[in-house]
This record gives C-alpha cells, sequence and structure tokens, in this order.
C-alpha cells in the first residue's frame, strides 16, 4: 500500500508548476490508509497496482516453470532467457502503461482528464522493460557474479550461501535501476502535463532535473517492497509451494 502513496506523490509532484516538497504529500496520501484502510484497500489505485504485480509475478513464474521442465531444470531454477524477458516485459508492459496513463489523468496537472500522448506511452513502456530487466533477469545474473567473490569476502559481506547471494541481489538492484528509469518516467509525465507547443526539450529536461532528487528516493521506497521484498518472498513462497507439491528440493539457487 505504501507503492500506492509513493505512485501517486511522485505524479502529483511531478504535475506542480513549483517546487514540491515531497514528504507533506506523501503523509497526505498515507492519512486515507489509516482513517479508512477498507476504502483505501478497495480503492481503483489500489486494484490497479494488484492487477500490475500479480500479472508481472504469475508470467515470471509460468515462463520458469515452462523452461524448467522442457529443459530438465531444477524446479526452483531461475531463467534469464530473451523469451522470460520479452514475456514478462509485454504482459507488465501492458499492464503498467494503463495503470499509468490513468493514474496520471487522475492526478496529473490538468483539471479534466486529456489523451495520454503517444511519446509518454512509448517512454513508460521503456521504463517499463527496464525495469523488469532489472527485477528479474539482473538478479539471477548478480547473484553467478557475486559466486566469484573470494570466499573471505563473501564471509564479511554475508554472501556465502547461494540463498544469501540471491536475496541481496534481488533487493539491490530493482532500486539501482531507479537511476535509469526514474528520469524517462518523469520526462513522460511532463510531456502529458505541459502539452502546449513551444516547449524544448530542455525545458522539459530541467523540470526532470528539478523532481529528480525526491523521485528517485521515493521511487526506490516504492520499488524495494514490490519487486525487491516481494521478489525475495515470491522466490520463497514458489520454492516451498514447489516442495509441497514433490517438485525438486526447494532451494534457492543463484541463478
Amino acid at each position: 500500500m505504501l507503492t500506492h502513496c509513493h505512485t501517486r506523490s511522485v505524479i502529483q509532484v511531478a504535475s506542480t508548476t513549483h517546487a514540491t516538497p515531497i514528504l507533506p504529500l506523501l503523509w497526505k496520501n498515507l492519512t486515507p490508509l489509516v482513517r479508512s484502510p477498507l476504502h483505501f484497500l478497495t480503492s481503483r489505485t489500489t486494484r490497479l497496482l494488484f492487477t500490475v504485480y500479480f500479472g508481472t509475478y504469475t508470467t515470471a513464474n509460468t515462463l520458469d516453470s515452462i523452461y524448467e521442465h522442457l529443459n530438465s531444470k531444477p524446479y526452483t531454477f531461475l531463467s534469464h532467457t530473451t523469451v522470460k524477458i520479452l514475456g514478462v516485459s509485454t504482459v507488465s508492459t501492458a499492464l503498467t502503461v494503463y495503470k499509468d496513463s490513468r493514474l496520471t489523468q487522475m492526478f496529473g496537472a490538468s483539471t479534466k482528464p486529456q489523451p495520454v500522448p503517444l511519446p509518454s506511452y512509448a517512454l513508460f513502456t521503456a521504463r517499463d522493460v527496464l525495469t523488469i530487466y532489472g527485477c528479474f533477469v539482473l538478479p539471477s545474473l548478480l547473484a553467478q557474479r557475486l559466486d566469484d567473490v573470494p570466499s573471505s569476502f563473501k564471509q564479511r559481506l554475508l554472501l556465502d550461501t547461494p540463498e544469501s547471494r540471491a536475496r541481496v541481489s534481488q533487493l539491490i538492484l530493482p532500486m539501482m535501476i531507479q537511476f535509469i528509469s526514474t528520469p524517462i518516467h518523469l520526462y513522460a509525465l511532463d510531456l502529458y502535463n505541459r502539452q502546449q507547443g513551444g516547449l524544448k526539450v530542455w525545458d522539459r529536461l530541467a523540470r526532470v532535473n528539478r523532481d529528480l532528487p525526491a523521485a528517485v528516493p521515493t521511487r526506490m521506497m516504492r520499488i524495494l517492497p514490490a519487486f525487491g521484498v516481494g521478489g525475495v518472498l515470491n522466490i520463497e513462497v514458489r520454492a516451498a509451494m514447489l516442495r509441497r507439491f514433490g517438485f525438486g528440493t526447494g532451494k534457492v539457487p543463484a541463478g
């Protein structure tokens, strides 16, 4: 539910004509959760976010299971194939672009919702492909790389088991990818919020640069529970379910 508040707050900051502190907006958007949790949990925004995460994780788990079955891999193997990238990106991007187009219209600068420009859709798509790559592909690749680190360093960094390397990679990379995806996200929002003609690229980049210091940590906080902690829990829950139904050992692999 924090994801809900972070997303709304970033959109509202990007829609203002002057620099706006994001913490008061975060608190304002958290207030409905405290005052009326049931209404908050059943709101349109929450339903949109749930649809995105449910569709994304279901697609990733399904493609992993198909790959494992066809290639005689352990049923806890996390693939990083082109098919997985394309499949998860397609589903997640379609759902997320739809979600963001609705949220941008709901919380953007215009009092009357306007059509989302095609360039904004394109930038939302690019942002989501990067996010999926950073959340579902890079963690397993990084975990493999960490296996080559000298044993002394792995012990000091608590990376001496495949499980720990997988968890650390899954927690770190979704946040790090925000340094690349957040500017793209802000530029897409600005294309919607300021659709008047005559604005040059440098004008828009100045607005992006204005909001970047607040938006990056905010989106990191948003992505951490969604695809960082959520990714670790997904691995653990999937492994437990596979154990429950008698598939493999249930150990979390490095990749």
